[in-house]
């Protein structure tokens, strides 16, 4: 996460655009990244790409948490708290994706069990 700009001496126009050329950058490598898995995995199954998602957002989690902990260190409230909102926000995304029943649509076996009703 950027410093605060009190602390960085830049002002906001200029932490706004370093935010949008970050994003760019971002952008412009998720694309690139999209178009290698297109060519070297035509093998990949829904199965597949969960796993490969799990293990990104599982890193990026990891990565906030340091960054948390850094602000924590620094006393810094302001940052502590963004890495906190943001944890927080993977951390759900991670649970919906643990909790998704993984799907193989190129298994030529049968079709999965229906749910079951449970009475209670």
């Amino acid at each position: 996460m950027p410093e605060d700009s009190r602390q960085s001496g830049m002002s906001g126009t200029q932490q706004a655009a370093m935010t949008e050329e970050l994003s760019a950058n971002f952008t412009k490598c998720l694309q690139e990244e999209a178009e290698k898995i297109q060519g070297e995995f035509e093998d990949s199954t829904p199965m597949k790409a969960q796993a490969r998602a799990l293990i990104w957002l599982d890193t990026l989690a990891k990565l906030h948490e340091s960054g948390l902990e850094e602000a924590i260190n620094t006393n810094d409230a302001k940052q502590a708290a963004a890495w906190t909102r943001d944890l927080g926000i993977l951390e759900v995304v991670l649970g919906l994706l643990r909790n998704i029943q993984p799907m193989d649509l190129n298994m030529n076996e049968s079709p999965p069990p229906q749910d079951v009703d449970i009475q209670t």
